[in-house]
Order: C-alpha cells, then structure tokens, then sequence
C-alpha cells in the first residue's frame, strides 16, 4: 500500500537514485547528492520533528516521491512563528501525478505557519497554485548567462557589448567587493 511517511537516513540512497530519474539534467554526483540530503534534511540545526520531510513509498516501500522540508524559525510582529521551506520536490515519472498531489497536501497540512517553496519547476509551481499558493513574482526572478553555449569566436564581442550596457557594479565609497568565503560570513554574520 503506498503511504506517506518521515524521511530515514537509509531512505538517503534511494532518494538519490531517485533524484537522478526524475531530475535527468542533474549533474552533481551521487555520493555529494547524498551528502547533501544527509546534512539539510537529517542534520539540519532548524530540524524540527514535527516538521519532517516526507517520502511517498509504494507497497515495497521502495520511495517513489520526495519532499524535502527545511524548517526555519522566524519572528512576525514579535511573535516567534515557523515556517517550512519546501526543496528537491521529485516524483519517480511512472508514478507521476498522485504521489506529487499527495506529498504537497500533506506538507501545506504540516504545522507551519507559513509555507515556502525553493525552486520550484513549472509543474510544482502549477501543483503549488491549485492547491491555493500563490507565486512571489519579483523574488522568483533568475538571471543567468551561459557563456559555453555562445560559439567561441563571438565570446569577445558578447563580453563587450555588455560591458557597455550593463557596466560593472561599483560599491559605494567604503564598501569593498570580493568573493564570499564561509570565513568572511561567519565573520559577519553577527
């Protein structure tokens, strides 16, 4: 019988085995995927119980579908509240549907007081709205230029005209600019 239940760390292989199906444009490695679900789903500082991720099983209870929940604390007016960022929403494509209808009901069902979703495809955001969400607009804005698809020889004269119509950033008088090291965040962080 297929169910829907918490996320266990021996559930982490199968999750990225199901991440490389369902997501076939993935390019990071299998052993960093399961690295990664380890630390931001089962090792979180915000990991909260009552807040779990979820995983869609089939009778096998083999996992089928994936909604990973990052719980983050938060204050609104004064008031301590919880939210639960939605990630890595995935359904296996032969069960397609169902699963994904039934891992979203249950996460918006959860006990947040509001709900985010990170990076959400169209299909998810589609899933998202029918079920009463709505989407932020300006702040799902990404802007990305891909270089290693422009043919080399047009390289130079791509990167010119932008410096012409999309000069550099120049910091305010005080303000420095360079990249940003975990060391230079957790110094400023505070």
């Amino acid at each position: 019988m297929q169910h829907i239940r918490p996320l266990r760390a021996d559930d982490i292989p199968a999750l990225v085995a199901l991440r490389r199906r369902a997501f076939s444009h993935s390019q990071r490695p299998d052993d960093e995927m399961g690295t990664y679900f380890q630390r931001v789903f089962l090792e979180n500082p915000w990991r909260d119980d009552s807040l779990p991720s979820l995983v869609y099983v089939n009778g096998d209870e083999r996992p089928v579908g994936f909604l990973g929940v990052v719980p983050r604390p938060a204050s609104f007016q004064g008031h301590s509240i919880r939210i639960a960022v939605s990630t890595q929403f995935m359904v296996d494509p032969d069960h397609r549907g169902v699963a994904g209808l039934h891992l979203m009901k249950e996460f918006l069902a959860g006990r947040q007081d509001l709900s985010l979703a990170d990076l959400a495809n169209d299909s998810s955001q589609r899933l998202w709205e029918k079920l009463g969400g709505r989407t932020a607009r300006i702040p799902s804005l990404q802007w990305t230029l891909d270089f290693m698809r422009v043919p080399r020889l047009v390289r130079g004269p791509v990167r010119l005209v932008l410096r012409v119509l999309w000069p550099r950033w120049r910091a305010p008088r005080g303000v420095s600019r360079g990249p940003l090291t975990p060391k230079l965040m957790t110094q400023q962080l505070p």
